[in-house]
């Protein structure tokens, strides 16, 4: 029984000597090592003490006591740890919970470009009135003119002869009305006679019935004089007018850029069946000239009416000056894919002319940011 109790003792030495100090936290890798070898152990320490137990109930107690503290020493630590790590993971977890910054930047600003021409919105093309032969022609392209001015005339030599004829007609018509309103005064004067013979006797009634219907004849006389003098006024005022068509004039003020009269040349009346292709010339007014130009359609949001922006003309590369976006196209090209703006000039150069070709700058409206969580601000 000695044997077994010093055995005893011996073996409650062993235990109690593999009891392990509390260490400050290691690496990833060490405490792993260190875990496994701690569990060997606790199974080690476990076996023992089912051995005291059946072979040294005496000894129990230390064997208890030496467990108890080998596993103190190793649950410390992972405790240790595991507050430390879950203090960093509520840091992860609170940082991944803040919502992200949006640094917003400043809208963008997009210049939009385009290519177009000269164009002249106010023009008139001058047909003739008449049916009639070119006699001469008063100006040349370039000419510039005003409203008003003649600047064609025909020859119609029937157009004079019937304005004479009309202005003989109202002649004969003026005096025959005088003659008619004679013939009434005397009927009137009549009628009055007649009452008063008619009156003492003197005549019959009949005699005084034949002078009121003598009365009524003279006024109807006297109203279709009227009638045929005003019509020969409106035929005397229809041959003026074809007279003075023979004289055609500027219908605008601007400058000659097409002419197609030649002298000589025999022309039509729209009514008469004449051509609508360009009529004798063109007038263009040259003070009001603007830009017509195409831009993409997809940068139709960035412009609207009032932008400004640069036009340069191919003909003066060298003086570049400034428009202003007056018109957006209300409809856009399906076979181009373009939409047309119309623009102001402000100081053009001298010399500038219609069909120029032009380059064109706008500066864009400033388009709103968008904000994007994951990569931040982009226009």
């Amino acid at each position: 029984m000695n044997t077994h109790t010093e055995h005893d003792r011996q073996l409650a030495e062993k235990l109690k000597s593999l009891s392990l100090q509390s260490v400050a936290i290691e690496p990833e890798p060490q405490r792993r090592g260190k875990a496994r070898l701690l569990a060997g152990v606790g199974l080690l320490a476990i076996c023992a003490a089912g051995a005291v137990m059946l072979f040294a109930p005496d000894a129990l107690q230390t064997v208890r006591s030496s467990i108890a503290h080998v596993f103190a020493s190793y649950s410390a630590a992972p405790a240790h740890v595991s507050a430390e790590k879950k203090v960093d993971d509520k840091s992860a977890v609170g940082a991944s919970q803040q919502p992200a910054s949006l640094a917003v930047s400043a809208p963008a600003a997009r210049s939009v470009s385009g290519s177009g021409h000269v164009a002249a919105p106010v023009f008139a093309a001058v047909y003739p009135k008449q049916t009639a032969r070119i006699a001469s022609v008063a100006v040349e392209v370039g000419d510039h003119v005003v409203a008003g001015q003649v600047i064609v005339r025909l020859d119609d030599s029937e157009a004079v002869f019937k304005l004479k004829d009309a202005d003989i007609a109202v002649s004969s018509a003026q005096l025959a009305l005088q003659a008619s309103e004679m013939e009434l005064a005397d009927a009137k004067a009549a009628v009055e006679r007649t009452k008063g013979l008619v009156s003492i006797g003197a005549v019959t009634k009949v005699d005084g019935d034949k002078a009121v219907l003598a009365l009524d004849h003279a006024q109807n006389n006297v109203a279709l004089a009227r009638q045929v003098l005003a019509k020969s006024v409106i035929d005397q005022d229809r041959a003026a007018s074809v007279l003075r068509d023979l004289e055609i004039t500027a219908p605008i003020s601007g400058t000659v850029t097409a002419r197609r009269a030649q002298v000589g040349e025999m022309v039509q009346s729209l009514g008469d069946g004449g051509k609508e292709s360009g009529g004798l010339m063109t007038i263009t007014d040259t003070a009001s000239l603007v830009i017509d130009v195409d831009i993409a359609e997809s940068s139709l949001a960035l412009v609207r009416p009032g932008l400004t922006g640069q036009a340069i003309l191919d003909g003066y590369p060298d003086q570049p000056f400034a428009v202003t976006v007056s018109r957006i196209s209300p409809v856009a090209s399906a076979e181009r894919g373009t939409v047309g703006l119309r623009l102001a000039l402000s100081s053009p150069p001298e010399g500038i002319r219609p069909n120029m070709a032009a380059r064109v700058t706008i500066a864009g409206k400033n388009q709103p940011a968008i904000a994007d969580q994951n990569k931040g601000t982009r226009p």
